[in-house]
C-alpha cells in the first residue's frame, strides 16, 4: 500500500475511535 494511504488510514483511526466510542455510549 502507498504510504499516503497508510497515513490516511492512521488519520481516520484517530477520528473513528472517538466516534465509535461515542456511538457505543449513545447506544448503551
Amino acid at each position: 500500500m502507498p504510504l499516503a494511504i497508510i497515513d490516511l488510514l492512521k488519520g481516520a483511526d484517530i477520528l473513528i475511535y472517538p466516534l465509535a466510542f461515542c456511538s457505543v455510549v449513545l447506544v448503551y
